[in-house]
């Protein structure tokens, strides 16, 4: 199943951000399209998994759409400080990880419009559809998650260097 978060709060369209995350045994896969400010979106696809030791590790794009991960990232943890490496990866989705990425474009697009959907409703933005909120349910300020929604990888929104979107989540 995939959890999904979706802020219908704000933006330069008709939503703000919507966030899917798909878990496979130990991989948690995160797909996000939201209002990065000034009229813009941006897009995020990654991979993350926990070792053994609790560091965290991962591959990302920002692209939801994308052929190849950009960048690899390693998050330590020392003295309760948080330690982030980012290093530019270049290495293209195997055939598992762009099906994975296939399935949660598709849901994605149950909830919006976008790119080729939205031009041809004469919006150069991702709209949000009328009928999105039929499986989530409604939190709270424009918020809707479904069942399988849960807050864990969303500590990544607060690096500016992995996270472009302007949608941050606490500690």
């Amino acid at each position: 199943m995939i959890g999904i978060y979706l802020n219908s709060s704000g933006g330069g369209s008709n939503f703000h951000t919507i966030i899917l995350k798909k878990y496979i045994e130990k991989e948690t896969y995160i797909m996000a399209l939201g209002y990065a400010g000034g009229g813009v979106y941006e897009e995020f696809f990654g991979k993350f998994i926990v070792e053994g030791d609790g560091i965290e590790i991962g591959k990302f794009s920002d692209s939801i759409g994308p052929y190849d991960w950009k960048n690899q990232v390693k998050i330590s943890y020392e003295d309760w400080e948080e330690k982030v490496d980012i290093n530019e990866l270049w290495t293209e989705l195997d055939d598992s990880e762009s099906k994975v990425r296939d399935t949660m474009f598709s849901e994605l697009q149950d909830f919006i419009y976008y790119g080729e959907e939205a031009e041809n409703l004469d919006s150069s933005l991702p709209i949000l559809k009328e009928n999105f909120d039929s499986s989530l349910t409604y939190e709270s300020d424009g918020v809707y998650v479904n069942e399988e929604w849960e807050l864990d990888w969303m500590h990544i929104t607060q690096n500016p260097n992995i996270w472009y979107l302007s949608l941050r989540f606490d500690d």
